[in-house]
């Protein structure tokens, strides 16, 4: 039985908007099966997906692996495609309500693992901490939103002094377009978009999870380019192309500004439209279509603003480091939060409601005849 395929991503973000959560996009309302995870901060919720997870992988299942922005080295969900089944941290800021309870959700409360008498004996460092938690967070979303204005300066000298080729870019796009589609139509009525972050800000910077997801793929574009030199308006007039003619999407959106798409996968077509761009470069294989939007600048006139755009770009990257270091500091704190709750935690009986839930989920594609590897 060969081992099967992890793919990872975020469902959610540290973003100029605050923490955006695309948690509803990880399963489908109709899905065979959501166990939805309640406890505290990370305690035991991350380690209860994390074992399942590997355990359906070891059983030839390709698991989604959708890993917290927050504390990169923990799952926020698991979702396993080919028998529909999910399982769903719901702590906050992602509060996730039932939408079929019953009939597709079902609450796990892990809290009733915990002594509930000796956890009221740290209620005080439990909100001295908490509250601590959120001031980090606003410090942090707060200078995510600053590195977004110093990003828009940086990206507007481009658009707003001419310098670049706009006939040059809509011919790009008819290229990328017809490089990715050639002219086809999807056979999905009405067609299903994926949005998601393959990229997040955590508390070690920027990390991502391409290599899973484009990685495999057998068509693969990749555009390069400067901030404001069009990657942006290429990969729009890709998506859209895609949502008008029927195709199944992911869509993948920046960290910063959730708004923007960022990478476009075509399941059906094993293509994507990658922006290949810090933080996010992407070696090119054999066989990659590769673009650069900067060849669509006029050099000549983009020197005279050069200075002002080096002043944006140095603002950007302190404003930027600031909201990280924050986010770093949420998670220092986290940790402290959580060390306060383990000694109070019966992780045997958790440990057996991880194995009882694992059953239970094999079960399932058991009954639906799907076999593993």
């Amino acid at each position: 039985m060969s081992r099967g395929k992890m793919k990872g991503m975020y469902p959610g973000n540290n973003t100029y908007q605050g923490f955006h959560s695309f948690f509803n996009q990880i399963v489908a309302p109709d899905a065979n099966k959501v166990f939805i995870l309640e406890s505290g901060p990370g305690i035991g919720i991350p380690s209860f997906m994390r074992k399942i997870g590997y355990a359906m992988l070891d059983r030839g299942f390709d698991v989604e692996f959708h890993w917290c922005s927050s504390d990169p080295n923990t799952l926020d969900a698991l979702y396993i495609p080919s028998i529909d089944v999910g399982l769903i941290d719901a702590t906050a800021p992602h509060v996730i309500e039932p939408k079929n309870p019953g009939a597709v959700e079902e609450i796990i409360h892990l809290g009733d693992y915990w002594d509930e008498e000796k956890v009221r004996s740290i209620r005080k460092p439990v909100i001295e901490l908490t509250r601590e938690i959120k001031h980090c967070f606003d410090r942090a979303h707060g200078y995510l939103k600053a590195a977004k204005i110093c990003l828009d300066q940086w990206e507007s000298f481009y658009a707003a002094t001419g310098v670049l080729d706009v006939g040059g870019l809509n011919e790009l796009a008819n290229e990328i377009i017809d490089g990715m589609f050639r002219g086809r139509k999807g056979s999905h009525q009405p067609p299903r978009h994926r949005h998601l972050f393959a990229t997040a800000i955590t508390p070690e910077g920027p990390r991502n999870h391409l290599s899973t997801i484009v990685g495999p793929l057998r068509r693969r574009i990749l555009i390069s380019g400067e901030p404001g030199t069009g990657k942006s308006t290429l990969l729009n007039k890709a998506t859209e192309y895609a949502f008008n003619h029927g195709f199944d999407a992911e869509v993948y959106h920046c960290a910063l500004i959730p708004e923007r798409v960022d990478h476009l996968v075509i399941p059906e077509l094993s293509a994507a439209v990658v922006t290949s761009a810090p933080p996010h470069v992407v070696e090119p294989l054999p066989g990659d279509l590769v673009y650069s939007t900067n060849r669509y600048v006029n050099g000549a006139r983009v020197e005279r603003y050069l200075g002002q755009v080096a002043d944006a770009k140095s603002l950007y990257n302190v404003t930027f480091r600031a909201a990280v270091w924050y986010v770093a500091q949420s998670k220092k704190v986290r940790d402290e939060l959580r060390d306060h709750y383990l000694p109070h935690i019966d992780f045997n009986a958790m440990d057996m409601k991880c194995q009882e839930t694992l059953e239970r989920i094999l079960n399932i594609a058991k009954k639906l005849g799907v076999a593993a590897g």
